[in-house]
């Protein structure tokens, strides 16, 4: 075999190589992106470290990623693939902050729906939280008087097509039987008490 079939197998392959690799960067620049800002009530105080979940939904499934807050209260979501997605903003470690829904929604299923396309970008999916609401009580033993220290504390809301769902923060009773799940937004919540 000559030397100039080989040199022409060889640009066809290079050819083919770099027409695949193009055909790579194009995809990955499709994907879509939700980024946005994370303030306390007043609107003005960024927060850092606030857990940011996205949500995507088809009609049969949930799929989840999550990010954190930087110091400057940002956050951004890249590469999404294409779908109907809802974004929820949670504080789980000594919450001062109550869980929210974009836009401004208590639970996850009411919040609104954002549709991600190839190449979209949604840059203000932003959310102001509120002041979290505590639910505080105490257990006690079959006689009611003796307290019932080490027992896991939660706190569950309906929440739709995703039925009961835990909410807040976990909390455990201390040696007099005493607990305080905060975290909460207002509504109605059960308590469940785990030994």
């Amino acid at each position: 075999m000559g030397p100039n079939k080989d040199i022409g197998r060889i640009r066809s392959r290079l050819r083919f190589v770099l027409t695949a690799a193009v055909c790579v960067a194009a995809g990955a620049s499709e994907a879509g992106t939700i980024s946005g800002t994370v303030t306390g009530q007043d609107g003005a105080t960024r927060l850092a470290g606030i857990q940011v979940t996205a949500w995507r939904t088809n009609r049969f499934s949930w799929y989840y990623t999550r990010t954190a807050t930087a110091s400057d209260g940002s956050y951004s979501f890249v590469d999404l693939q294409a779908g109907t997605y809802k974004v929820e903003f949670n504080e789980y470690d000594d919450p001062a902050y109550a869980h929210e829904t974009f836009d401004n929604q208590p639970l996850l299923t009411a919040g609104s729906n954002i549709f991600v396309s190839a190449s979209s970008i949604h840059s203000n999916v932003n959310a102001s939280l509120a002041v979290a609401s505590r639910i505080s009580g105490h257990v006690y033993g079959p006689d009611g008087a003796t307290g019932l220290g080490g027992l896991d504390v939660w706190a569950y809301r309906y929440d739709g097509g995703f039925g009961w769902r835990r909410m807040g923060e976990f909390a455990e009773t201390g040696p007099s039987g005493s607990y305080s799940v905060g975290g909460l937004t207002e509504g109605p919540y059960r308590i469940r008490i785990k030994d």
